[in-house]
């Protein structure tokens, strides 16, 4: 064996397992992903809400270190995540949305994706629950967040405050019908 294909030999070695240390990172951060959103899934449920939705940034700190995954992989790995928690894209119940590339530190740009999960279908099984919830139970239609308390006139479809305040509705995000006027409420359980 020549010194060349010797050095050829500890390269490729050495090339290895820094891609097996790279896909190690990766699944790392991929699993601390699932538990954040598993947690943000059920206090929404706690909150009788029947949808979540997570922004997920790439880490900056796995840029440094040499992690660069392209978004159609992360996309499909996030969605191979969804389809394990049950929910598929293709029945509408879960949704990875890519975001553009944001500015997350001084000098480094991140990939971004939203996650959505919709379990309101599941409860459609059970009518007697699905009657029991309300508007109040309701998730914005924009920020998917907080809880609505804007009626939208003449269509009835609310949003909350911060985004009817934020956005200046001139069209039902919902229904694209024109806003002629908007009224808070406060709703009671």
């Amino acid at each position: 064996m020549s010194f060349r294909d010797k050095l050829a030999g500890k390269t490729l070695n050495l090339q290895q397992k820094y891609d097996a240390q790279r896909k190690q990172m990766l699944e790392t951060w991929l699993a601390e992903i699932k538990v954040r959103f598993i947690q943000k899934c059920e206090a929404a449920a706690d909150r009788r809400e029947f949808c979540c939705t997570m922004l997920v940034i790439f880490p900056h700190h796995l840029n440094k270190r040499g992690v660069t995954v392209s978004e159609g992989l992360l996309l499909d790995q996030m969605q191979d995540m969804l389809a394990e928690l049950g929910f598929r894209v293709q029945d509408g119940t879960g949704t990875v949305r890519p975001f553009d590339f944001r500015r997350v530190g001084p000098f480094c740009e991140a990939f971004c994706a939203e996650l959505t999960a919709d379990w309101g279908d599941a409860t459609s099984k059970r009518p007697e629950m699905r009657k029991e919830t309300s508007a109040t139970s309701a998730v914005c239609p924009i920020c998917r967040d907080r809880r609505p308390a804007v009626v939208l006139v003449p269509c009835g479809h609310v949003v909350c405050r911060d985004c009817h305040r934020c956005q200046q509705l001139r069209q039902c995000p919902m229904c694209r019908e024109r806003i002629t006027s908007a009224t808070r409420g406060l709703f009671m359980e």
